[in-house]
């Protein structure tokens, strides 16, 4: 193989993004193998430019635990995230799925884009409650992509600014930052903050 080159494709979009094409990048890298990536169609950048939904910050999941009390509690963990997200799910799980993100994340806006780039790409938008009544009538089969809007910042209340500074000291942020970001973004005390959280 010395002083050959072979490529790696996929036909289900980017090799490497939520695919195991990315098992056989790191051991080319481990290698001493030089990767050149060639651009090519993305189905997440895709969905996103057309879903409606904020551009400017997003965050990709790629596919949901299979299993629903997992992806749960992913997505509970997801719940306070102000970033666009976007998620792939297959047909077989796109019910069970998005009836966990109407639990979890409630009416928010969302599109669910089957098939993109391809023959029978098709859109469908509105709140997550609306686009499940549309699936009812529709044939569910293909790839999916997912793209939910993220949550709003509002006058919240003084308990969603704790469950927030909790949230984020248990994604490995120290305390005192995690208490100094949400007091500023919610216009709190970050004396009366910090020390509410340290008894919770």
């Amino acid at each position: 193989m010395e002083g050959q080159s072979v490529a790696l494709i996929s036909d289900a979009g980017t090799p490497g993004i939520s695919d195991p094409g990315s098992v056989l990048i790191r051991e080319a890298l481990a290698a001493g193998i030089n990767i050149i990536p060639i651009p090519g169609p993305s189905a997440l950048i895709a969905a996103l430019s057309v879903s409606g939904l904020p551009t400017e910050e997003f965050t990709f999941i790629g596919f949901l635990p299979a299993k629903s009390a997992q992806r749960q509690k992913a997505l509970k963990g997801l719940s306070l995230e102000q970033r666009t997200l976007l998620f792939y799910e297959a047909p077989h799980r796109l019910f069970e799925s998005l009836a966990d993100m109407e639990e979890i994340l409630g009416s928010r806006r969302a599109c669910v884009i089957k098939e993109i780039t391809k023959v029978h790409e098709e859109a469908l938008r509105g709140s997550i409650p609306d686009i499940i009544s549309l699936l009812e009538e529709s044939t569910t089969a293909g790839e999916y992509v997912i793209v939910v809007e993220g949550k709003k910042r509002q006058q919240g209340s003084f308990e969603e600014a704790l469950e927030e500074v909790l949230l984020l000291i248990r994604k490995g942020r120290g305390r005192k930052e995690a208490v100094k970001t949400v007091a500023e973004e919610y216009g709190l005390s970050k004396k009366e903050l910090y020390e509410r959280s340290l008894a919770t």
